[in-house]
């Protein structure tokens, strides 16, 4: 359930990316390309100021970690819908799914123990893996869409 929602996200992310591609000339490029530069090393901080709060909280470290990049991939798939919607003007439905899907997912896993209950066990491996390829995901799709407007101005 959790993979087959994953591939769903992913796909949506992917998808939505596409159609900013194709609605270039609503953009305003100057403001829209501060953005995007802002949204690559918002990320960037976080993780090391996760990678702080990690070196000083010695206790369930996996754990730690894998929640927090779970619940920071999911905010950067939100972040990645709502700016395509502020920039493009584009409201498709799977843009839209993808940001109501991916907010959601994301308060709803920012508690740590129901996150313990959705991936119960020492099984770290599947949310840690899901975050990564959501994060490298939306990066590429990030500088898809920074070249994108680079390229057209």
């Amino acid at each position: 359930m959790i993979l087959v929602l994953s591939l769903l996200l992913g796909a949506l992310s992917y998808y939505s990316v596409i159609s900013f591609l194709e609605v270039k000339e609503a953009i305003v490029r100057k403001p829209a390309l501060v953005q995007l530069n802002i949204l690559m090393v918002i990320p960037i901080v976080a993780i090391a100021i996760l990678s702080f709060v990690v070196y000083l909280l010695h206790t369930h470290l996996e754990d730690r970690i894998s929640h927090a990049l779970l619940v920071l991939s999911l905010w950067l798939l939100c972040t990645t819908a709502l700016f395509i919607i502020r920039n493009a003007g584009n409201r498709r439905l799977s843009v839209i799914i993808l940001a109501l899907i991916s907010m959601v997912a994301a308060i709803a896993m920012t508690p740590i123990d129901f996150y313990n209950t959705v991936f119960e066990g020492p099984h770290y491996g599947l949310p840690l893996g899901i975050s990564i390829f959501f994060i490298i995901l939306v990066y590429i799709n990030w500088f898809r869409m920074a070249r994108s407007i680079t390229a057209t101005t």
